[in-house]
């Protein structure tokens, strides 16, 4: 059986979990802003996962290529189009209301010269073409292009041997990272060209996954196995590719290049192990609100609210705190969407 919506939605949710505890815990400097209690090798344990936790960007990108090729395959070209500009201009929609609201926030609290600053940087930030408000906006503009370039993506995908696009691809997330980290230029251009590439691979991989029906040949190959082994020895298995995970990514590979296959091991295991209802029903939750996570979090440790969130003092009172403070806002940025998302659904 392949991803349903609801593996998807949960996916979403790890996704974000994950994006908030690397913002999080991914630093060296933490000294003053928080107490890990555990250590591991010199190491606060909230680092470990701070570091694996890169795979934020590959779990929300898998999930648009897995979906937009599984919609693309039951669509005509013209009702993929619709859908697609339905879900650029709903996120648009979404987005402003959180630009405008923290841009009023900030003029009120004497940072207006950060936001909105000049004119032109606001114009900037409202396209989406800009992100010095808030980083991690900088994937806003990057899954627009994706999402326009798709069609063009997804024919390629179904008419070329998966070996090949997941070779090309490869190719291309190198030359990105290549471009983005380690060449120096800091050009508009260039930085985004750098994020696109390493994004497009990651895409290429969901979309991939969906052509390929891997969820369902990974199922037949775990039923196999758990005939052999019981639920026990599936789930020892699981906890020590994670373990070796959690620390090979800090220990022997921390660099972010090794994100998109780290991610992948922990986007599969993800799927495949059987979870509790109420861990699904957490996930859900934080997939459901996984856009306004995204775009509002770094508000409340980065900018504006610079450090709040750090006055928990604990690693998992923090992230606890966060997720209070971010879901309790997508609730009301919610209810200003909801009658957009009912225009939207309706319009041709």
């Amino acid at each position: 059986m392949e991803l349903t919506k609801r593996d998807t939605k949960m996916l979403q949710g790890l996704s974000v979990l994950a994006m908030v505890c690397l913002h999080l815990f991914d630093r060296y400097d933490y000294d003053g802003l928080f107490e890990p209690l555990v250590f591991l090798w010199g190491y606060p344990l909230s680092f470990y996962f701070g570091q694996l936790c890169d795979f934020c960007v590959m779990g929300f990108a898998f999930c648009s290529g897995y979906a937009h090729l599984a919609m693309y395959r039951m669509m005509t070209p013209g009702e993929y189009h619709r859908a697609s500009w339905k879900r650029v201009m709903t996120l648009y929609c979404n987005y402003w209301i959180i630009l405008n609201t923290f841009t009023f926030v900030s003029i009120v609290t004497g940072q207006s010269s950060h936001m909105p600053g000049s004119f032109w940087t606001y114009l900037g930030h409202v396209l989406g073409v800009l992100h010095t408000y808030n980083e991690s906006w900088w994937y806003l503009f990057t899954y627009v292009i994706l999402v326009i370039s798709s069609p063009a993506i997804l024919r390629w995908i179904l008419n070329q041997h998966s070996f090949t696009i997941l070779s090309v691809s490869l190719l291309v997330y190198v030359m990105a990272f290549l471009v983005r980290y380690k060449t120096g230029w800091d050009t508009w251009l260039a930085m985004q060209a750098g994020k696109l590439g390493m994004t497009f691979f990651e895409y290429v991989i969901g979309a991939v996954f969906c052509a390929e029906n891997v969820f369902t040949k990974l199922r037949s190959c775990q039923h196999r196995i758990n005939k052999k082994i019981d639920t026990a020895g599936s789930a020892v298995i699981w906890l020590l590719i994670f373990g070796g995970l959690l620390l090979g990514r800090t220990l022997i590979v921390p660099n972010m290049i090794a994100a998109p296959f780290s991610g992948l091991v922990i986007l599969v295991g993800f799927v495949l192990i059987k979870k509790p209802l109420w861990l699904e029903r957490l996930f859900l939750l934080l997939g459901k609100h996984s856009t306004n996570i995204w775009l509002t979090h770094l508000f409340f440790y980065a900018v504006i609210f610079k450090d709040f969130v750090y006055i928990a003092k604990y690693p998992i009172l923090i992230i606890l705190f966060m997720m209070m403070i971010t879901l309790g806002l997508s609730s009301a940025i919610n209810a200003l969407m909801s009658p957009i998302q009912k225009a939207m659904s309706k319009a041709k």
